[in-house]
C-alpha cells in the first residue's frame, strides 16, 4: 500500500480574494426592520433570566463538593473516581456560568454603544452594572472601544493584537 502523500502550504495556491458583490446597505435592507429597533422590556427580560441563571447554576455549584466528598459518592465511585467526577463536575460547571457570564457581558457591551434603550441612563448603569462585576472598566469603555472596533482585524492597529 502506497504511503499517502501529505501537501505542503502554500499561500499561491489559495484563491484571489474577491470582495462582497453587495454593499452594506443592500445587507440592511434584507433584515427586517422589527430587528432595528429596541426592545428595553425584552432586554431587561433576558438580564434578569441571566442573573438568575447565574444564580441558580451557582447555588447547584455549591453542592458540588460536598456531594462528591460523601462516604456514600466515594464508596460507590471509588475515591479516585469520586474525584474525577467532581473534577468533571466542576468543568461543567465553568463552562456553562462561563456561557451565561458571557451573554451578561454582551448585554453590557451594547449598552456601552447605546443599543440596549432609548435612554442613556438605562445604558450607563445597566452597563455599568453588568460589567463591573466582569471586571471590565466601564468609564475608559468609550475612550478606547471605538478604535478597538474600528482597527479590528488591523493587525498593526489593533488594540487586542501586540504583534512582536
Amino acid at each position: 500500500m502506497a504511503a499517502p502523500t501529505i501537501e505542503t502550504y502554500s499561500e499561491k495556491t489559495l484563491p484571489a480574494f474577491t470582495p462582497m458583490s453587495w454593499s452594506l446597505k443592500e445587507i440592511r435592507a434584507a433584515i427586517p426592520r422589527k430587528y432595528f429597533v429596541r426592545n428595553m422590556s425584552r432586554g431587561l427580560s433576558y438580564f434578569a433570566r441571566d442573573l438568575l441563571m447565574a444564580i441558580m447554576i451557582w447555588s447547584l455549584a455549591a453542592t458540588i463538593d460536598p456531594y462528591f466528598q460523601r462516604q456514600e459518592t466515594q464508596d460507590f465511585l471509588t475515591p479516585l473516581g469520586s474525584e474525577l467526577a467532581r473534577w468533571v463536575a466542576w468543568g461543567v460547571y465553568w463552562w456553562f456560568q462561563g456561557l451565561i457570564f458571557t451573554g451578561i457581558w454582551v448585554i453590557g457591551h451594547e449598552c456601552g454603544h447605546g443599543a440596549f434603550s432609548d435612554y442613556k441612563i438605562i445604558n450607563d448603569v445597566l452597563g455599568f452594572v453588568s460589567q463591573t462585576d466582569h471586571t471590565v472598566d466601564r468609564l475608559n469603555f468609550p475612550l478606547g472601544h471605538p478604535h478597538l472596533s474600528l482597527d479590528a482585524l488591523l493587525i498593526l492597529e489593533d488594540l487586542a493584537s501586540s504583534p512582536s
